[in-house]
C-alpha cells in the first residue's frame, strides 16, 4: 500500500536526507532504495524460450528476541567526557555516529561494552545509546540507566528481520537449462531506515542464485511502511531471498520431472564462473558440497514414513575490505592477554580467538585472557557483523602473535646465547 500514488509519506522530506553512497532513495515516494542488477537481456530471452515458470512468495517479520533486552547507561561526567556502557555489536560505529549527532569529537566519547546476551543484527548500530546520552546531558552529571521490557523489545527501540515479497520468473530452452532470471523483490523496512537499504541491496546481489544464469534481471526496492522498523537479523536479507529461490528451484524441478539436487548441480557456479554482478569466483566447492549433502541425507534413496528431505544452497557477501587491530599482550607471568574489540554474543568469538593466539603461540588456550571491548582501550574493530570476526580478527591476532613470538626468541637468543635458528 505503502507504495501507491495517494499513499500518506512516511517520510515528507526524504529528499533532504544524507544518503550513504551506493543507495538510491526516490524522493516524494516511501521507497528509501532502489537497487537494480543487470546481465545480459532477460526479458528479451524470457520471451522465446520455451518453458518459463514465475512464482510469488512472501516471508513475515522475526523478532531476535535475544535472551537479554536491550540496555544502555550513559554519564556525562565533570570532564565532558560522555561514557557508555551498552550491550552494542558495534561499539566503534556507535562511537562515530554519536560524536555526530551530538557534535562531539570521539575521543571525548568512551564506549564500553557489556557481556552481550544475544545479538545476531539486533544490537548492531545504535538503539537506546543516543537517548540515554541525551538525557545524560540533562542530568546534572549523574548516570542514566535505559532498559527495555519484553513488549517493548518487540515494539520499541529496536529492528526486526524484513517481511520479504518475492516474485521471481526463469526461463528455461528445451534442454531443461536455465537461460534467463528476473527477480522482484519487495522490502518492507518499517518506519525507519537503519541498515534495511543495504540489506535490500546485499539481498538483491545474491537473489539470482549461486548459478550460472547468462542473462538476469533483478529489482529490489525498499519501502517505509507505518511499522516497526527492520533492520539486521543474521544474514542480512539472504535468509527470505534464499528460501524464495531455492523454493522457486524445486518447483521449477517438480514440474519439469527433474531431480532437484540433479538440476542444481547442472547450473551450480564452480572455479571460474562469473556471478550475477560480474565477479570471477575462486575457491567455489558448491557442487562437492551439494553432492556430499545429497548423499548424507540418502536423498537418492527411498525415503522413509515420516521424515521430511530437502536440499537447498545459497550465497552470501561479507563486508569487505574492513579493518580490524589487536594488541596482543605478555604479562609477566607468561600469561597472554588479548585486546580486542570483537564482540562475544553467543557466536564463541572469545573461543576461536583465543584457539588462535594459543596455536600461533604454541600454549594453551586458558593461559589467554579476551578482554571486554573498550573505544578507550581495545583497537579498533569495523564491527561484529557479517561472520567477519574469525577472519578479520584472526588474522590480526596471527600477525600480532607472530611478532612477539620473534621478539621472544631474539631475546633469549640472547640471554641463552643460542642462535635464533636454534629457538623454538
Amino acid at each position: 500500500s505503502a507504495l501507491r500514488a495517494d499513499s500518506p509519506l512516511v517520510h515528507p522530506s526524504m529528499d533532504t536526507y544524507e544518503v550513504a553512497p551506493g543507495i538510491f532513495s526516490r524522493p516524494k515516494t516511501n521507497v528509501c532504495n532502489h537497487f537494480r542488477l543487470r546481465k545480459g537481456h532477460a526479458e528479451k530471452i524470457l520471451g522465446s524460450v520455451p518453458h518459463v515458470y514465475t512464482h510469488r512468495l512472501a516471508t513475515q517479520k522475526t523478532q531476535h528476541a535475544s535472551l537479554e533486552p536491550h540496555v544502555s547507561i550513559a554519564q556525562l561526567d565533570g570532564t565532558g567526557r560522555l561514557r557508555i556502557w551498552s550491550n552494542t555489536q558495534t561499539p566503534f560505529v556507535n562511537r562515530k555516529l554519536l560524536g555526530k549527532a551530538f557534535d562531539v569529537p570521539v575521543h571525548k566519547i568512551q564506549l564500553v561494552v557489556t557481556r552481550l546476551g544475544g545479538g545476531f543484527g539486533g544490537k548492531a548500530y545504535p538503539k537506546l545509546e543516543p537517548i540515554a546520552a541525551g538525557l545524560a546531558m540533562h542530568s546534572g552529571n549523574r548516570p542514566v540507566r535505559l532498559v527495555q521490557n519484553r513488549e517493548e523489545e518487540f515494539c520499541g527501540s529496536t529492528v526486526t528481520r524484513h517481511p520479504v515479497n518475492v516474485e521471481v520468473t526463469t526461463g528455461l530452452d528445451k534442454k531443461g537449462e536455465i537461460q534467463a532470471r528476473k527477480v522482484h523483490l519487495l522490502f518492507n523496512t518499517g518506519a525507519y531506515a537503519d541498515v534495511g537499504p543495504r540489506v535490500c541491496r546485499n539481498a538483491a546481489f545474491s537473489s539470482p542464485g549461486p548459478y550460472n544464469i547468462p542473462h538476469v534481471k533483478v529489482d529490489a526496492d525498499c519501502v517505509y511502511t507505518n511499522t516497526v522498523p527492520c533492520g539486521a537479523m543474521r544474514g542480512f536479507g539472504i535468509p527470505q531471498v534464499t528460501w524464495a529461490i531455492e523454493s522457486h528451484m524445486d518447483m521449477i524441478a517438480h514440474e519439469l520431472g527433474l531431480d532437484p539436487l540433479e538440476f542444481r548441480l547442472k547450473h551450480s557456479v564452480a572455479e571460474g564462473s562469473s556471478s550475477a554482478t560480474g565477479q570471477i569466483l575462486h575457491s567455489v566447492g558448491l557442487k562437492e558440497t551439494l553432492k556430499a549433502a545429497g548423499k548424507a541425507i540418502k536423498l537418492g534413496e527411498k525415503k522413509p514414513p515420516g521424515i521430511g528431505r530437502g536440499i537447498a544452497c545459497g550465497h552470501k557477501s561479507t563486508v569487505s575490505p574492513s579493518a580490524s587491530a589487536c594488541i596482543v599482550r605478555i604479562n609477566e607471568d607468561g600469561t597472554v592477554q588479548l585486546l580486542v574489540s570483537t564482540v562475544e554474543m553467543g557466536q564463541g568469538s572469545e573461543t576461536i580467538l583465543a584457539q588462535i593466539a594459543a596455536e600461533e603461540l604454541g600454549i594453551e588456550p586458558d593461559r589467554i585472557a579476551v578482554a571486554t571491548p573498550d573505544t578507550d582501550l581495545t583497537p579498533y574493530d569495523m564491527a561484529t557483523v557479517s561472520s567477519r570476526s574469525t577472519f578479520f580478527m584472526g588474522n590480526a591476532i596471527r600477525n600480532a602473535a607472530g611478532k612477539i613470538k620473534e621478539q621472544v626468541i631474539s631475546m633469549a637468543a640472547e640471554m641463552m646465547e643460542a642462535s635464533q635458528a636454534d629457538l623454538v
